[in-house]
C-alpha cells in the first residue's frame, strides 16, 4: 500500500479551537454590526465603536490564512480608519464649510451692492 503525502502546509485541520475562534470572532462582528447602526446618530459613541473594531480588526487580520478573507478584512480595516478619520474631522470639515460659505455669501451681498449702486447713477 502507498500513500500520498501531502505537505503540512495544504492541509488545515479545523480542531475544537479553531470552530470556537470562528464563532466567537462571527459573533463579535455581529455585535459590532449593532453597535454600528445604533450609535449612527451620536458621533462620540460611533467613535469608540469604530475604534474597537480597527483594534478587534487587527488583531484577527494576523491570524488569518485565506487570502480572501484576509483581503476582506483589510477592506474594512480601511473603511473603518476612513470612517475615523472623518469622524475626527468632522469639526474642521464644519468650520471650513461655514467659513467658505460666510465668504461666499459675502461677496456675493457685496456685487449685488455694487450692482444696485451702478443701477443708481
Amino acid at each position: 500500500m502507498s500513500y500520498n503525502v501531502i505537505p503540512h502546509k495544504y492541509i488545515y485541520m479545523a480542531d475544537f479551537q479553531d470552530i470556537l475562534n470562528y464563532t466567537i470572532m462571527r459573533k463579535r462582528m455581529s455585535q459590532f454590526e449593532e453597535e454600528l447602526k445604533l450609535n449612527r446618530e451620536s458621533p462620540r459613541s460611533l467613535k469608540e465603536v469604530v475604534k474597537e473594531f480597527i483594534s478587534f480588526t487587527r488583531g484577527v487580520i494576523r491570524e488569518i490564512n485565506d487570502v480572501n478573507f484576509r483581503e476582506i478584512m483589510s477592506r474594512q480595516l480601511s473603511l473603518a480608519r476612513k470612517l475615523l478619520m472623518t469622524i475626527n474631522f468632522r469639526w474642521i470639515l464644519i468650520f471650513l464649510y461655514r467659513r467658505v460659505v460666510t465668504n461666499l455669501v459675502n461677496t456675493l451681498v457685496s456685487l449685488i451692492n455694487s450692482a444696485i449702486n451702478q443701477m443708481k447713477l
